[in-house]
Formats: structure tokens, sequence, C-alpha cells
């Protein structure tokens, strides 16, 4: 008789903590897509869809200050509902070249709706392109006219703009 009761307990304990969980797991709500994840232009949106609704209508194309998302190093702009579901953040000014990112998804966005927690995956990590030479060109300056001495002069192209002097320190 001990060995059904402790059985029949057992179950009944399972259950409730499957229904629990279950309960729990739909005030969860998802990030299911970003572009703020490998490497991003120094211009341009960053975009958050959830999998769930967690705004209303009446709160869409409204540019808001609430700092929906933190950034390391810190990144000044500002957020929009596109969506019901999409957080849009709009930079103020580029992101800083060769800068890796850290972003933080924040409770304020589930404000507005019924859920209690954000699933983000992955840690969110971005980076803007590394510093890369894009084109070069190397000719030979005679320095005065008629004369035999010539010298190389380089141009060089960078996909950032680059300090001469700076660059000038770096190369032998």
């Amino acid at each position: 008789m001990r060995n059904r009761s402790g059985f029949a307990a057992f179950l009944t304990t399972t259950f409730s903590i499957l229904i629990l969980l279950s309960a729990c797991n739909r005030k969860t709500v998802s990030l299911d897509y970003t572009n703020a994840r490998d490497e991003v232009p120094t211009l341009g949106n960053l975009v958050f869809r959830f999998d769930q609704p967690l705004v209303k209508d009446s709160l869409l194309d409204q540019w808001d200050s609430t700092q929906y998302v933190t950034f390391e190093p810190r990144i000044p702009g500002r957020f929009r509902w596109e969506h019901p579901d999409e957080l849009v953040f709009s930079p103020s000014q580029p992101l800083a070249p060769a800068t890796t990112f850290h972003a933080t998804l924040r409770s304020d966005i589930l404000q507005y709706s019924p859920y209690g927690h954000i699933n983000t995956g992955d840690e969110l990590i971005f980076h803007t392109p590394d510093l890369k030479l894009e084109n070069d060109n190397v000719s030979w300056v005679v320095q005065e006219q008629g004369g035999t001495t010539a010298t190389p002069q380089m141009e060089l192209q960078f996909n950032y703009p680059v300090n001469p002097n700076v660059l000038k320190d770096k190369l032998n």
C-alpha cells in the first residue's frame, strides 16, 4: 500500500512541476531575429524581431528614448517599434570603426506585454568591419626636372579615414 501512495505522490508532484514549467514557458518571449550579430555596417539600423507581439498598434512608428537595449560600448540613438513584434534602433551617428559591441535586451521591452522573460539565445555580439587596405597605387616620381633620381610615391585607400601622420609611423 505504501508503494502505491508514494508512487501516486511522485506522479502528482511530477505532473504539477510539468504544468508549472509549461505555464512559465508561455510567459517567455524569444528573440527570433536580429541583424546585431557578426559584422554590421557603420551606418544602418539594428533590428530586433521577437516571436510574439509585444506592443499594441498605437505604439508603432513613434521614436522613443526608452533604453530597450543597452550597448557596450555605448551607442547613442533612439528606438521605434516598427511592428508589434519588431523593435528598431537607429544610431544617432555612425558606429565606431573596427569596434566590437555587446547588446543586452532590457526588461523594458516587455513593459506593454504579458510576458515576463526574454530568451535571447546566444549572446548578442556584433562588430563593425576591421580596418583594411582596399586599394593601393605606387609610382615613381622624379623630384627635379631633368633629374635622374626618382622616389617612390604611394597612395593607399582604406575602408575608413586614416590619419596620414599616424600611418607614417607604422610603415617601414
